[in-house]
């Protein structure tokens, strides 16, 4: 085990702490452990493996603070994500390090925990990447940070993607705000293309106090704005009071029945009410929020907006044996979304669906109406799936298409139809190189 560099255990079932002796693997360099039942703090005893240049830790129930004195020691880290979708839960808390001695990070998510405090003045002080067209992303949304933004903090970083959307942050610093025409590449350009369009270029940073935004800073697409909202007391605010998450959902479940002709479906008469969580079809938590919207063989003709992935709680969606399609425009939005479902449907691309979130695993979309015949290359792109459906599509292609598709979907199956192959089920259990390529290897060694 001396030698191993990559500990990938994603998806693994693991519970309990870290074990203790971690740090006796001194040659590893990445270590992956999103999306399992871990709890204890994030053990110092990481700070000890100098090599580690990548770790997630994502989607986990780690507690209590960040290490902080010993990730001081990882002066090769280029990549460390710890997020939570599951808000409910605490998550890590404490003062956000000042990652001063990780002159390399890059990638940091430290989003939707409980970490609070100000950002350091002297955070990511000496990166390697100042002055320079690196992307530094940076999420540290969805916390309870305080204080202002400072302008010596990020201002050599000429292309960042920084989320600050739903903390105690009070405002951007006047410094920051005027030199946001020398950050027009921040967020992919989006900052320069908020400027172009007579927008506010800061907006696009955050948005200020007494306005808000879903995603917490304004875009250049319509409707993209910080909307103003007196009840917002911090700046980055995603929602309104009077423009709550309860109201917003019946809004968005209302819009979705008018687009989709509800009066003619044939089970609609409970989605007239108040209380959407009494519409057939919606199941809520337990706080009232949307976690699944199962609308099968309803009735449903036209196009589902996609409004709906701002549904903030929303984990299934289910809209098979309806004649509708739909929109993956804004997915990523919906952070806790498992289960995508849609067969027997008038679905004719996938166009976006490539930014869904790391925590959908399940995909199904069999039986609709693809205007291409080609496996989406979209999908090549979910590589957190579990179980993929895609059959009866008309889809054609090669075998080593679908081998290399093998090698990114972690375990589960995918199914397939109309193949030039013919291939009707591939399980994905392990993937193993092609016997030519095993041949080749052996004759090497």
């Amino acid at each position: 085990m001396e030698k191993l560099t990559i500990l990938h255990m994603q998806f693994s079932g693991l519970t309990g702490k870290i074990p203790k002796g971690i740090s006796a693997l001194k040659n590893l360099k990445a270590i992956m452990l999103y999306g399992n039942s871990l709890t204890g703090q994030v053990p110092a005893e990481l700070g000890q493996m100098p090599n580690l240049w990548h770790i997630t830790l994502s989607e986990n129930d780690f507690t209590g603070e960040l290490p902080a004195e010993a990730f001081k020691n990882l002066t090769n880290l280029e990549k460390f994500h710890i997020h939570q979708t599951d808000k409910e839960k605490t998550g890590i808390t404490g003062k956000l390090p000042s990652f001063k001695e990780n002159t390399k990070l890059r990638m940091l998510d430290v989003s939707s925990n409980a970490m609070t405090g100000k950002i350091p003045d002297d955070f990511l002080a000496d990166s390697v990447y100042k002055g320079l067209d690196q992307l530094m992303d940076i999420n540290l949304s969805y916390n309870k940070f305080t204080g202002n933004i400072h302008s010596s903090t990020f201002k050599d970083f000429s292309n960042m993607k920084l989320d600050l959307a739903n903390n105690k942050i009070v405002k951007a610093s006047s410094f920051l705000c005027q030199m946001a025409d020398e950050l027009t590449d921040w967020w992919e350009g989006e900052v320069g293309k908020v400027i172009e369009g007579g927008g506010d270029g800061c907006d696009a940073i955050i948005c200020p106090q007494g306005t808000y935004n879903t995603i917490g800073r304004a875009t250049s697409q319509d409707g993209g704005e910080c909307l103003e909202c007196a009840s917002a007391k911090f700046a980055g605010a995603v929602t309104c009071s009077g423009v709550n998450e309860d109201s917003r959902e019946k809004e968005i479940l209302d819009k979705l029945y008018i687009a989709t002709a509800g009066d003619q479906w044939s089970r609609n008469a409970s989605w007239t009410g108040t209380d959407v969580c009494e519409y057939e079809g919606i199941v809520c938590s337990d706080s009232g929020a949307v976690t699944e919207i199962n609308v099968t063989s309803f009735g449903l003709k036209g196009e589902i907006p996609a409004d709906i992935w701002e549904l903030p709680s929303l984990r299934k969606v289910v809209f098979s044996s309806n004649v509708v399609d739909l929109s993956f425009e804004g997915i990523e939005k919906a952070t806790k979304l498992k289960e995508l479902i849609m067969s027997d449907a008038d679905l004719t691309n996938i166009t976006g669906i490539e930014k869904a979130p790391p925590s959908l695993v399940k995909l199904e979309i069999e039986r609709n109406s693809f205007e291409e015949k080609k496996i989406p290359v979209e999908l090549y792109s979910l590589v957190t799936l579990k179980s993929l459906l895609i059959g009866f599509n008309g889809f054609s292609g090669k075998s080593s298409v679908t081998i290399r598709w093998c090698r990114k979907l972690r375990l589960g199956h995918v199914v397939l139809n109309h193949l030039r192959v013919l291939l009707h089920r591939v399980t994905c259990h392990r993937y193993r190189k092609p016997r030519e390529s095993r041949r080749i290897a052996s004759k090497q060694q």
